[in-house]
């Protein structure tokens, strides 16, 4: 299959359709179609049998560590432990080759290579035995928590996050042991915060204001929008309200 981006003007309208699988927050329409604005024309519960979904991809600690990606059986990520998570499951959507690059541009880094994302191409069977060759999207390497090659040091996704996930499993009928295992994957927990960490943000806040007024301000800019702001002046009834 092509490379699902580039469009001609002379192509017949089936060649601007592609299949593309979603897997993690995506299977949601609040987040496929209400966030990105993606509007699929079809829409259909599948497997991809040589894939895994784990959610090893890096987020911010303490708030969203981990976000879902697909990875092959033989990826080296897996090697000690592919025994626990089950063959991917989530929907394969048809939309536009526009589309699909508007999620990749939506999505992790941004749609430029290297960072976030990356688009590859992989088989997948419906659950009435149809084959389906769909785009999605898979972490590149370096953006993986390599911590949790080890089971025991996985990262986990938030509970907003995974709810947005089982949700949209939910709503297109995915495969329900599938979604059972998805709804048992722990999430983060909240973490109460000791004084001694106020203590060290408050500390850490005075030497980044020091920085900025000592020396970033004069390099960078204040990057302070006042240029060209008109104040207005106050009226004389609402100086007497405040006097």
């Amino acid at each position: 299959m092509d490379e699902p981006f580039a469009v001609m003007d002379d192509e017949p309208i089936w060649c601007y359709i592609v299949q593309y699988l979603g897997y993690g927050s995506n299977m949601s329409p609040k987040v496929l179609t209400g966030r990105r604005g993606i509007k699929p024309t079809e829409s259909v519960a599948v497997f991809a049998e040589a894939y895994v979904l784990v959610f090893d991809m890096r987020g911010a600690p303490y708030v969203e560590p981990g976000f879902a990606t697909v990875l092959p059986h033989d990826h080296p990520h897996l090697a000690k432990k592919l025994e626990y998570y089950p063959t991917c499951h989530g929907v394969a959507f048809k939309i536009t080759k526009q589309e699909f690059k508007k999620i990749q541009q939506t999505e992790g880094g941004g749609g430029r290579k290297g960072s976030g994302y990356e688009a590859v191409c992989i088989k997948c069977v419906s659950y009435d035995g149809q084959k389906i060759e769909a785009w999605t999207l898979q972490s590149y390497p370096k953006n993986l928590y390599t911590r949790a090659a080890d089971v025991e040091h996985s990262i986990a996704p938030s509970a907003r996050y995974l709810a947005l996930c089982t949700d949209g499993a939910a709503l297109h009928q995915v495969n329900p042991d599938y979604l059972n295992w998805m709804k048992s994957y722990p999430v983060l927990l909240k973490i109460g915060i000791p004084e001694s960490a106020h203590v060290y943000l408050q500390s850490l806040s005075s030497v980044i204001w020091t920085v900025y007024d000592g020396f970033a301000r004069h390099v960078f800019g204040s990057g302070v929008g006042y240029k060209g702001m008109k104040v207005p002046k106050p009226s004389a009834t609402s100086a007497k309200t405040r006097a």
